[in-house]
């Protein structure tokens, strides 16, 4: 009967159709303008409803410690607190679903730092964390995995980095994670993920800069290069993940030359398709956000020098194009000591699990009340076997083989 029941989890997991994507882009607009002015290398994240975004440097090259939050829904901005420190610029930011991060940057006198802050918009107060292991740096590449965080090389004055490091933000501890696949240290890349896959593109180093974008299993620890990208080298370009895919834009080229080309990045083939042109022409510098199909961008620089106060708005249209994909993924299965559950229909806000047995038994169970598209169970007290995985949210409930091995 067991390897009946082996026979039977490789035959119905071995046909994984690929959940393929079309977009139907409107073109970039100007959706408002940015009450803290002409602003260049800010840094934000997105907590529900609204956009927070802040920091930089303005037109009169005073570096900025002000921060703004945009309701989307009443398209209204409101001011928030400042950052408990000083004003700094090319600083790295990422939220939960409650909380806001800010991280590094350069400050007055190019001095870097690792200050560390978190934000709270329910009481609208920044706290200062325990600096990072890290050495102070700016320009950091980063992507979130369900409760980690990957923050990947940057620079100081006299160094680009190769190291990475894992955040794990229900301790708000630091462990040092697989570094970049790179020779050469870099900063400016852009960094964004899904599922259990964090991907890493473009940048420079202290010899070119590159076009090249990598792929990076949280589950095995593996850097693999993605081949599909076909535009131009360039460092200080955005990005942003969105709901089936990633959002690309902006740069500077090796030849100093700004760009206002603009791609769409179909996690499910890891192909690019090219989208409209950013509306206020050649960026550099910009913070990328996503809510939904809509993505929107803020401050940057223009090839005259000038800073941008436009936030810049773009409606993706993000639809599959069959619907057979699968309703929920198991990576790796067969599993030695975790698996990773995603769930295609989005985002759960509580999710109930269950495992059983051969015989029926209930082997394990548990629970994640945190809004997430991806919940990892450890295996480590769970015996080499086949199991049935029983999940649900409450109103939809969902079950899968799965196969775990030592």
């Amino acid at each position: 009967m067991i390897r009946s029941l082996f026979f039977f989890a490789f035959v119905c997991l071995a046909y994984s159709p690929s959940a393929q994507v079309t977009i139907n882009p409107s073109p970039w607009n100007v959706e408002s303008l940015y009450p803290g002015g002409r602003i260049d290398d800010g840094a934000g994240f997105r907590i529900g409803e609204s956009l927070y975004f802040g920091t930089g440097i303005d037109q009169s090259y005073t570096l900025r410690k002000d921060w703004w939050k945009y309701d989307l829904k009443a398209r209204k901005w409101h001011s928030i607190s400042n950052i408990p420190s000083s004003g700094r610029q090319y600083a790295l930011a990422f939220a939960t679903h409650r909380l806001g991060y800010l991280f590094g940057g350069v400050l007055a006198g190019n001095t870097f730092t690792n200050e560390c802050f978190r934000y709270d918009p329910l009481t609208d107060q920044w706290q200062t964390l325990p600096n990072p292991p890290w050495s102070p740096r700016a320009a950091m590449a980063c992507f979130r995995v369900g409760e980690r965080v990957y923050v990947l090389g940057g620079r100081n004055d006299s160094i680009h980095f190769t190291d990475a490091w894992m955040f794990d933000l229900s301790t708000e501890e630091w462990v040092a994670s697989d570094s970049l696949p790179f020779q050469e240290g870099r900063d400016e890349m852009v960094g964004f993920a899904h599922g259990n896959v964090g991907y890493v593109m473009l940048g420079r180093s202290l010899s070119e800069v590159h076009s090249d974008m990598w792929r990076y299993n949280t589950l095995s620890g593996e850097w693999k290069s993605v081949e599909s990208f076909e535009g131009e080298a360039v460092s200080y370009a955005a990005a942003v993940r969105t709901k089936a895919g990633a959002v690309i834009a902006g740069g500077q080229d090796a030849d100093g030359k700004l760009v206002s080309a603009s791609y769409y990045f179909d996690a499910s083939t890891e192909s690019f398709e090219a989208l409209p042109d950013l509306a206020m022409g050649e960026v550099r510098g910009m913070q990328l956000l996503s809510k939904g199909d809509s993505v929107y961008s803020f401050g940057g620089l223009t090839h005259n020098f000038t800073r941008i106060q436009e936030v810049q708005h773009l409606r993706l249209n993000e639809r599959h194009t069959f619907e057979d994909i699968p309703e929920i993924i198991l990576v790796p299965n067969p599993a030695r000591d975790r698996v990773a559950i995603f769930w295609a229909w989005g985002d759960l806000h509580s999710v109930q699990y269950n495992l059983y047995d051969i015989t029926g038994r209930l082997v394990k169970h548990g629970s994640s009340s945190v809004p997430s598209e991806y919940l990892e169970l450890s295996l480590t007290d769970v015996p080499m076997g086949v199991y049935l995985l029983s999940l649900s949210d409450g109103s939809i409930s969902r079950k899968k083989v799965l196969v775990v091995s030592k």
